[in-house]
């Protein structure tokens, strides 16, 4: 009988596995009576390189770690950083959806040149005017995909779905966050070497751009200055001059992307940070002051009840876990 328990037990968990750039997150969830979500147990993993595969020693601690949770049989949802994707906008005729497909991946075998026998190819449309819409193109090799969902299954558990994490994390944002639901709002999902800046307007995603760099210049690289101060001299806020250098190209890349997502329109509300580097003051500082809007990191703390604190890094991997599945199956990359 409890065997059984257990079994009916796991159908009503979720778990979610974010192959971040700089760890892997699990985490496993259920819906509370009240209808909130309940975190059973989350647990993170060195980071691994999806492209080469998992190393044997990390799917064995996977794996022990699910059965001593007692998760086996769950259905999971995976997440992967930014960088395992590739992504462009387009700029494509207004046609029916099936027609819409079958240019969009055309589109993207020729923009980014991906073998479409290895790769998989999605689009989401971002917009239309008139004739024309805008196409989010997004490429995923399927070798990266299959050495994820082969990780998750040698672990016991089911995979549902595999998807880019910042757009998980935007559903997450989206769903417990207070603030997007009506305007223009900012969103940047932010790694070790990539940051994803997207626009959220009215309910719907109208703009993505994936950035790439070694954001954290070390304090040798930000430039110099004389910080002996003399009678008269307004301070500085800050006096370390690593603080807000190291996100300046990062910050004046973002209000770049903005400016075109905007074009005419109104600038956006506010900007919410998620990912790894999110919790890090200095990076929302610099952005505010770059892009003159308020800059704060998701309260992922208060997404789901949960026995350990957990930061704006577990935003892809929460989101995934708690969005309706519905929805998940039209962002899912495989």
């Amino acid at each position: 009988m409890n065997a059984l328990l257990n079994k009916l037990g796991t159908r009503q968990l979720t778990v979610a596995i974010d192959f971040g750039a700089d760890a892997v997150r699990v985490s496993a969830l259920h819906r509370a009576t009240d209808g909130g979500w309940v975190v059973r147990g989350a647990f993170t993993l060195p980071a691994v390189d999806l492209a080469q595969g998992m190393p044997a020693s990390v799917v064995r601690a996977f794996a022990e770690r699910v059965r001593a949770m007692g998760l086996r049989g769950c259905r999971a949802r995976v997440t992967i950083s930014a960088i395992g994707f590739q992504t462009e906008t387009a700029t494509l005729p207004t046609l029916q959806d099936d027609e819409l497909a079958a240019s969009a991946r055309f589109e993207a075998i020729g923009r980014l040149s991906v073998d479409e026998t290895d790769t998989i190819i999605r689009h989401h449309v971002l917009g239309a005017t008139g004739d024309a819409s805008r196409v989010l193109l997004l490429t995923l090799p399927v070798l990266t995909a299959r050495h994820a969902a082969e990780a998750v299954v040698a672990a016991g558990l089911h995979p549902e779905s595999v998807e880019h994490a910042a757009l998980a994390a935007l559903a997450g944002v989206c769903q417990h966050q207070r603030g997007p639901e009506t305007g223009l709002v900012a969103m940047m999902h932010v790694e070790p070497r990539a940051a994803t800046v997207m626009l959220h307007r009215d309910g719907e995603l109208v703009f993505l751009r994936a950035l790439r760099g070694e954001w954290t210049a070390a304090p040798a690289q930000a430039p110099s200055f004389d910080a002996t101060m003399h009678e008269g001299d307004i301070p500085l806020e800050s006096q370390d001059p690593d603080a807000g250098w190291r996100w300046s190209s990062l910050a004046e890349e973002t209000l770049r992307c903005l400016r075109q997502g905007c074009g005419d329109a109104a600038w956006p509300e506010r900007m919410f940070l998620s990912g790894a580097t999110a919790c890090d003051r200095s990076l929302a500082d610099a952005l505010q002051g770059v892009c003159g809007m308020p800059v704060s990191a998701v309260a992922c703390r208060d997404w789901a009840s949960s026995d350990r604190s957990l930061d704006a890094g577990w935003a892809a991997c929460l989101g995934a876990a708690t969005h309706d599945r519905v929805r998940v199956s039209q962002r899912r990359a495989a």
